[in-house]
Order: C-alpha cells, then structure tokens, then sequence
C-alpha cells in the first residue's frame, strides 16, 4: 500500500463522515522539503476550523509512523472554486450554479445543476444557450450519468 493510500485511509478514519479525501498528494524533491498536501470536502463545503484540526491529527499521526524520513511541508485545504468536482457527492453543495461538463466523448456543454440523484448515480442539468447558439431549440433538462462526465468545473461569477 503507498503512502498516499495509508494517509487516506487514515483521515477516513478520522474525520467528521460529512466531510471526505478528495485527494492526497506527496511529492519528494532533491532540492527542497518535500510536500504533502490533502484535499478535502464536505457535503456543504468544509471550513478553515476543520482543515486546521485534521492537519494536527495528521502531522501527530504521521511523526509516530515515521514514514515520510525527509522534511516536508504538510498542507490541509478544500480544493478551491477552480478545482474540477471529483465526486458526485460533491455535485450536491452546487445545485442552482452553473457548470461547465465535459463529457467523456469530448462534448462541452454550460448548463445550470438542478439536481443530484445519488441512489442512480446521476445529475440533471438544463442546459445554458449562450449568444453563440443559433438554435431556437426549447431547452429540456438533461440527464447525466456520472460515469460519462470527464470533468465537471463549476462556473464563478461576478455578477
């Protein structure tokens, strides 16, 4: 099992179960401190509060393992707004926002999430037509299954 594998399974351990790993990266470099860096979510999101005591549990935990023997710089965080969704249980915290999918056949489409079914493993979306549509098609909402989205991005705006 790697490092990044125990690490996971140990804050899966540990954290609140509304809050989940999105990922754990570990890089060594010749040069510098090595980095650690944990992504994590929460079914509304997760905030400073819980990043900071994960990161104790975890520095703790992992200077009583004594796996990682070179210096390193651990960081806990949420993936941020630019982060593609990884999961479908975080699709839930953006209903009513604007996404922008990419479907495993490379087709892109901008739509508004309108709902999560988590028991079908899908999400329905109605689609956004933008200025450059030529069509006058009524727009219906469509229905994904998450396994055919490549990657979901949601779309910040500043209106």
């Amino acid at each position: 099992m790697s490092i990044e594998e125990k690490i996971k399974n140990y804050l899966n351990e540990i954290i609140d179960s509304q809050y989940f790993v999105i990922n754990v990266i570990y890089k060594k470099t010749r040069n510098s401190n090595g980095s650690l860096k944990i992504l994590l979510d929460g079914d509304k999101g997760i905030g400073i509060d819980a990043c900071v005591e994960t990161s104790r549990k975890l520095g703790a935990w992992l200077d009583e393992q004594d796996w990682l023997t070179d210096a390193y710089n651990l960081e806990v965080s949420s993936p941020g707004a630019d982060m593609p969704l990884e999961f479908l249980r975080q699709f839930s915290q953006h209903i009513g926002r604007s996404l922008e999918i990419t479907t495993k056949d490379e087709k892109v489409i901008e739509a508004k999430l309108l709902e999560v079914k988590d028991e079908e493993n899908k999400i329905m979306v109605l689609p956004i037509i933008t200025k450059k549509s030529k069509t006058k098609e009524e727009i219906t909402p469509v229905i994904f299954d998450f396994n055919e989205i490549k990657k979901a991005i949601v779309i910040i705006s500043f209106k």
